[in-house]
């Protein structure tokens, strides 16, 4: 994390360094990324860049969470027209938005392409982080099963596995793919095909 004199910095200046890392790590593998690159990129002295942060890793994950924060708004915007009908009806509205916005952020795509090919320990352990950031996945599908949209003989923890398990390998072929949209509908594809063998007789209907 940023130190909190990164924090005190005036916001602008704050963006500044952060599009500075974006550029390099888009730019190259987190392996091959370079300290004084973003130094470079941001204008700002070495001795100052150490104020901030503890170091490229530490750097590198701040720029993670900041792409994954933003997201996060993206889906809690996307998210809360569908939400009472459900988990599954809420992938089927949140996935344009979300497509729609890795599209204007290319600089983050290829962030994720670069993870994706250099296949890193801190790479492995993020999406492994965020696999294991289902939190609110599991209270959604917890409140379909209480709505009896979802078979009760399924545990939440279950499901939220299923969901992960169809999602994430998904997702680093779509940084890979250059045709993105057959990605799009195989994601949809796969999590109806998941909702049809969970769905009880008076849920409503699924993505398609």
């Amino acid at each position: 994390m940023p130190t909190a004199t990164f924090f005190r910095l005036p916001a602008e200046k704050q963006k500044r360094i952060f599009r500075a890392a974006v550029k390099e790590f888009g730019h190259s593998h987190y392996s091959e990324a370079s300290i004084n690159q973003i130094i470079k990129n941001a204008g700002i002295p070495r001795g100052s860049f150490y104020q901030y942060f503890e170091g490229k890793e530490d750097i590198f994950i701040y720029v993670l969470e900041e792409i994954s924060r933003e997201k996060l708004e993206v889906f809690a915007q996307a998210i809360e027209g569908a939400k009472e009908k459900g988990f599954f009806a809420s992938v089927g509205a949140v996935m344009p938005a979300i497509i729609a916005w890795v599209e204007q952020r290319a600089e983050y795509n290829m962030i994720g392409l670069r993870m994706v090919e250099e296949d890193s320990k801190i790479a492995r352990d993020w999406f492994e982080q965020m696999r294991g950031s289902a939190g609110a996945i599991r209270m959604m599908i917890e409140n379909d099963q209480k709505n009896g949209w979802i078979r009760g003989d399924v545990t939440p923890e279950l499901v939220t596995e299923l969901a992960s398990s169809l999602a994430f390998p998904l997702v680093r072929l779509y940084y890979q793919s250059e045709d993105k949209s057959e990605v799009v509908k195989k994601l949809v594809l796969y999590f109806d095909m998941l909702y049809r063998g969970l769905r009880n007789d008076a849920a409503p209907e699924g993505l398609s």
